[in-house]
């Protein structure tokens, strides 16, 4: 009996040693929220450090931007060039190019990083607006178009729109956005950024592509020269 009784004692103790050692105590759940909360604030000053250092960058562009335009009043090139650069730039983008609307369609008329054989393509080839293409969209909604591949798109499936093949064929374009140049809510042109890759843009990105259209057609910042002056690039 005494050796049931001492047996039956070591099979407790050995339980409540195992049960001491499988649950965790205070002291270490304690520990490890202590870490995580660590990790978590560590990860949140990073995010605020990458945010205010995209917040600068887009300053500087717009910076950037303005002081070409103040020294270079009613010039549209080297402001169209700074944008492009800059909004390329910020936006991670591949490439990008602006455009005037002329007789329903758009021109080309500056580019930057543009592959030649669909910079040529362009500038021989204004874009028409139909119901099926950024263009259309763009033009008849007088609002933003982000397309996410563009190669996806039926136009491109069905090499059906001459444009929509050039830009993939010959641009490399993939992910794309396009913003309309209004002027008194009238469509006057618009400023594209690609990329290569299907990798679509954040809102961040947009809203400077946005900016950067606002300034393209503001009268103060060019001094009374818009899309239409007659010291615009060439088409």
């Amino acid at each position: 009996m005494r050796r049931h009784r001492t047996a039956s004692r070591k099979t407790v103790e050995t339980r409540r040693r195992k049960t001491t050692k499988a649950t965790p105590s205070g002291a270490s759940i304690a520990a490890r929220r202590s870490h995580s909360s660590v990790a978590d604030l560590e990860e949140q000053l990073k995010r605020q450090a990458r945010e205010l250092e995209e917040a600068r960058e887009a300053r500087a562009a717009i910076a950037e931007v303005l002081r070409v335009i103040s020294s270079s009043p009613g010039e549209l090139e080297p402001v169209f060039q700074a944008m492009l650069a800059n909004a390329v730039r910020i936006c991670e983008a591949k490439a990008g190019n602006i455009y005037r609307w002329k007789d329903g369609t758009l021109r080309l008329v500056t580019t930057h990083n543009t592959p030649p054989g669909f910079a040529e393509f362009l500038r021989r080839t204004p874009l028409h607006a139909t119901a099926n293409n950024p263009v259309g969209r763009m033009q008849k909604t007088k609002s933003l178009v982000h397309t996410a591949d563009l190669a996806a798109q039926q136009p491109y499936i069905e090499r059906s729109d001459p444009a929509i093949v050039a830009a993939v064929d010959l641009g490399s374009v993939r992910t794309q956005v396009s913003v309309p140049l209004l002027k008194e809510n009238e469509f006057i042109g618009a400023i594209t950024l690609w990329r290569d890759e299907v990798r679509p843009f954040d809102d961040k990105q947009i809203a400077l592509v946005q900016s950067f259209a606002a300034q393209a057609v503001s009268p103060s910042r060019t001094r009374g020269c818009s899309m239409n002056c007659a010291s615009a690039p060439p088409i």
